[in-house]
């Protein structure tokens, strides 16, 4: 009889992230989906410092016993949560543009020597 084998030790294992959290987080961008329209939170001026201290106030609020947003009733940690997802989203952005710049300017470099040397 044939043993079969599935290698797949190395994929991600999509069980490990918390559904309910992410249930928490769709609710509060359909909340702001509803507010303001469709990912218009990806070009706002200052990106980085609006959500940074969108994320602080709600983490005070929270600290403050104001557990709930009086807006959507739902857990200023969850808004706190949705700004540093934010955050993160812009960061992983950032990172991948310098990579694609510093990938192409190297990339000219190495072509550059190619031509020098092959000359």
């Amino acid at each position: 009889m044939i043993e079969w084998k599935k290698f797949d030790q190395w994929k991600s294992n999509v069980e490990l992230i918390p559904w309910k959290v992410l249930l928490e987080v769709w609710i509060i961008l359909w909340f702001w989906k509803r507010k303001y329209w469709k990912n218009s939170w990806q070009n706002l001026d200052d990106f980085e410092d609006r959500y940074l201290w969108a994320a602080l106030r709600h983490i005070y609020q929270h600290q403050s016993w104001e557990i709930i947003d009086q807006e959507s009733w739902r857990s200023h940690i969850w808004h706190a949560l949705t700004n540093l997802i934010f955050l993160l989203y812009k960061q992983i952005e950032d990172n991948e543009q310098k990579l694609w710049i510093w990938i192409s300017e190297n990339s000219l470099q190495d072509i550059e020597k190619m031509n020098i040397e092959r000359n």
